[in-house]
């Protein structure tokens, strides 16, 4: 589960808020409406959660296979061996879509992956209003206690004097808590809810069944014998003693007044009904799919596919999404026929150098560069850091503007940046690749096997080799590749750094490595046909030119190319030797690495203690917690459930602090969180403010209400709240797939990391295995109290090791105000993006705070710790 939600896009942070998101804000939605909202009713709760469901899913999925890739900033691959500093580091996506150029839901599949949670609680929330207020006749009583305490003053408020009454509501402590393996009757729930006494009681008098109806405006002290066919109390009566009412008579309300007797609905009648509603909404939630899946165009659709071969056609598939699910490694690009039922499925006609979703590292597989699929794609992507497309980028730019990233993304208009350019050949030589096409669509490649940029000091001195044999379709200018260009430096208009006497820049209005002018300049003017056929003075050489003595026209310096690209590979030139095509070159990447992230015995030894420790210590305390309760209590099986689910209702705040801490901060945000932060900016760090306001609503509007009803699952306080067994299901439903999703992410993570410290020795299924093992055992053996003080052990570990990482980080670097300098230089910082498309804004990311840390207060894993304590306010704490 892992290893598939972390190929829907982004790292793995983003995968698991995305996903986890998509099921888990339909369900704090849900519990939302039933705590705060008294007036929604069980068919809203129903209806809300499925449309929440509907719209999140929609999203998350959809922004995924239509291919929408969030905007981040440029790879800086300092001091790593391949360009990658890990696999768990990367962005992880599949690549095997490609999106169309324009699509109508394009600024909603664009969404930041934070807008997720609150988007899916909003959709639940305001689908449940709309049917409840379209079913307000169904609207039962609700007790308090199942009502926030702050709300239910608010409702009772609006009551009094605006004379608005949103809440029927009977006293808080009418209904009791139910144990969780209890089946609830809506019946019998009714029954639970006393009415308020009416003013004037003074003690209850027994009546029977011929006592007469009091009459309006009369007194009386004593009760007065009557027939059985007695009339309700008039209005305006009033009286000494209570009149009992029969099953089957509604409760009066307070301030009611009624003439004629009111008839409830027979128990039988009313479970027909629920049954029949249940059928309705599972016709609703079959046509909302249907119709979603007839309107949507999941799959991405290539128009220009003159890249791709066709590799196999599958028929009898009835789905975009089917299509998709059928593609592997192999594969570059899809194609569902809708008519045909026939999906499609291509490959690269040049092999995977030459399309590009394999030449993007950004949307490529290669985050998946496990050892044993090294051979398989590194040597096939490439990293795009020129390309021209068209004229609407101008690249007559001064030394400052080619030092960083400009354009519109490496699939159009772009140039990556000097020093970004430098550090992605820092650790060797890599494979250079030049592409280019003229106006008639004719295609020119050729192939370089050494490529280096120095640093700035050097003045972006480039090293280049000639074009190898087999590696090229054209014949070279002899100044172009090799002695021309090769051991150049960068030239701008605002910084003359060719070998010529007059500034190649200015005269050919460009910027390249220039060592004569003329032969080569992929940044030059941009100029469309007529003029591009032919560059006469003084235009001579200012467009994308290239000569080449062996073909002539179009290739020389009078004619300007349509297309230009030139990209690096990401294995260094060292490796690319050593990997023939058979499985030997995982090995050679393997011994590689070995000098770098040698696993020793002393290591394994450290490993197997953790584990040791972290399952002696729940064994352990749950022991001792058996002991303790034995030893209070004077008998050994005294409320052993209790004990083992709740640990007794004892448990202090720090060791109960810790373990939720660890539960909601596992690998994902220790591996994720500073690879997002590297990759797209310190804006995420914005989140904590919204993480923070989101754990105090949740204490102040969820801990109340379930730590008053004593509960051990969240999902009881649904049926109990709602008085339907189908709306605790739909809860249970949406908390389990959210948190098998996370848990595969949680496990994933650190799997696949310790597969790359080990250099392959510890495989990641091996790692999941042992890991799911350890913690069931240790958790069905000493239940609760064994899993808070494992907890408690790893929180210790994971701070010290994030301690050990940052002394040693900032020792390394020189300081903080080093660290803070280079991040500032490679445009880390930013605090202030508002666009909701981009990654991360201000309020996309407080919002998701908000969200994300509200749902504290509703999973089961929160509640069954915090109603664990002694108190509520320990609870709240």
């Amino acid at each position: 589960m892992g290893l598939i939600s972390t190929r829907f896009g982004g790292t793995v942070l983003q995968a698991s808020l995305a996903f986890t998101g998509s099921f888990g804000a339909p369900l704090l939605g849900l519990f939302s409406m039933g705590v705060l909202f008294p007036f929604v009713n069980k068919y809203g709760a129903l209806v809300g959660s499925v449309c929440g469901l509907i719209i999140s899913g929609w999203l998350s999925i959809g922004s995924y296979l239509n291919g929408k890739q969030l905007v981040g900033l440029p790879t800086n691959i300092s001091n790593c061996d391949v360009g990658t500093p890990g696999t768990t580091l990367l962005p992880t996506t599949v690549g095997t879509t490609q999106a169309p150029v324009v699509e109508p839901l394009d600024d909603w599949y664009s969404l930041s992956y934070v807008w997720f949670p609150i988007i899916g609680s909003a959709a639940t929330t305001a689908g449940g209003f709309i049917v409840s207020l379209f079913t307000r006749g169904y609207r039962e009583e609700v007790d308090e206690a199942f009502i926030n305490p702050y709300f239910v003053r608010f409702y009772k408020f609006l009551s009094r004097s605006c004379n608005i009454n949103l809440m029927r509501a009977t006293p808080s402590n009418a209904v009791q808590p139910v144990d969780d393996a209890e089946a609830i009757e809506v019946s019998e729930l009714s029954k639970q809810s006393n009415s308020p006494s009416r003013q004037g009681d003074d003690e209850p008098k027994p009546v029977d069944q011929s006592e007469d109806e009091v009459q309006p405006g009369e007194a009386t002290d004593e009760p007065k014998p009557v027939d059985q066919s007695e009339d309700e109390v008039q209005p305006g009566e009033t009286t000494d003693e209570p009149k009992p009412v029969d099953q089957s008579e509604d409760e009066v309300q307070p301030g009611e007044v009624t003439d004629e007797p009111k008839q409830s609905q027979p128990l039988l009648l009313e479970k027909l009904y629920e049954t029949k509603m249940n059928a309705e909404l599972l016709v609703v939630i079959t046509l909302l799919c249907r119709t979603a899946s007839s309107q949507l165009n999941w799959a991405v659709q290539r128009d220009d596919l003159s890249e791709y071969k066709l590799d196999s056609s599958v028929a009898g598939v009835r789905s975009d999404l089917e299509c998709a699910t059928l593609a592997r490694p192999q594969h570059q690009a899809i194609k569902f026929d809708r008519e045909r039922y026939t999906c499609r499925l291509y490959s690269c006609q040049l092999g995977t150098s030459g399309c590009r979703k394999c030449r993007n590292a950004r949307n490529s597989t290669l985050p998946l560069l496990l050892v044993r699929q090294l051979d398989e794609l590194g040597r096939t992507c490439w990293r795009t850091f020129q390309h021209r497309v068209d004229g609407s980028v101008d690249f007559y730019r001064n030394w400052t503007n080619y030092l960083t990233e400009f354009g519109q993304g490496e699939d159009r208009n772009y140039w990556m940046g000097l020093e970004a350019i430098h550090q992605l050949t820092r650790a060797g030589d890599r494979r250079v690749r030049w592409e280019m096409s003229d106006w008639n669509g004719t295609r020119y490649w050729w192939e370089d096997a050494h490529f280096a940029v120095q640093d700035a000091s050097q003045g972006y001195r480039v090293s280049v080799g000639e074009p190898e044999v087999g590696r090229s379709n054209v014949a070279t200018c002899s100044h172009t590749v090799g002695a021309y260009m090769n051991n150049a430096m960068f030239s701008t208009p605002d910084k003359d750094q060719d070998t010529w006497s007059s500034n190649c820049a200015v005269t050919y209005q460009g910027a390249w490595w220039y060592g004569s002018c003329h032969c080569f300049n992929p940044n030059g003017r941009y100029f469309t046909p007529p003029a591009a056929f032919y560059l006469s003075e003084p235009l001579w050489a200012d467009g994308l030119t290239f000569s080449s003595p062996g073909i002539g026209y179009p290739l020389n310096h009078y004619y300007s190319m349509k297309t230009f690209e030139c990209m690096s590979n990401l294995v260094p030139q060292a490796l690319w030797s050593s990997l023939p095509g058979s499985r030997q070159g995982a090995g050679a990447f393997a011994k590689h690495q070995q000098t770098n992230n040698q696993f020793s015995p002393v290591d394994y030894v450290v490993l197997g203690v953790f584990l040791t420790a972290s399952l002696a210590v729940g064994i352990v305390a749950s022991f001792i917690g058996r002991r303790k309760g034995n030893a209070d209590d004077g008998s050994a099986g005294s409320d052993e459930k209790e004990e083992f689910v709740m640990g007794g209702r004892k448990q202090q705040v720090i060791p109960v602090a810790l373990s939720l801490l660890v539960s909601f901060n596992s690998a994902i945000l220790i591996l994720g969180g500073p690879a997002e932060i590297y990759f797209n900016g310190t804006m995420y760090v914005l989140s904590i403010f919204g993480e923070q306001i989101g754990c105090v609503l949740a204490a102040l509007i969820f801990v109340p209400v379930f730590y008053q009803l004593r509960l051990t699952s969240s999902f009881e306080y649904l049926e109990l709240r709602f008085k339907s067994r189908l709306v605790r299901l739909m809860g249970n439903f949406l908390f389990l797939i959210s948190n098998v999703i996370y848990m595969g992410l949680a496990l994933y993570a650190p799997a696949t990391a310790l597969q790359y410290v080990s250099n392959g020795a510890i495989p990641v299924e091996a790692s999941i295995a042992v890991s799911g093992v350890i913690c069931t055992f240790y958790t069905a053996w000493g239940g609760l109290k064994a899993v808070i003080w494992t907890d408690v052990f790893q929180s210790v570990v994971m701070t010290a090791g994030i301690l050990a990482i940052i002394i040693r980080g900032l020792i390394d670097l020189g300081g903080i105000g080093n660290v803070w300098q280079i991040s500032y230089k490679y445009g880390r910082i930013e605090f202030d993006n508002l666009d909701p498309r981009v990654r991360h804004t201000v309020w996309g990311l407080v919002v998701n705070g908000i969200a994300y840390s509200s749902t504290f207060g509703v999973s089961q894993a929160s509640v069954q710790r915090y109603c664990s304590v002694k108190t509520m306010r320990q609870a709240q704490l």
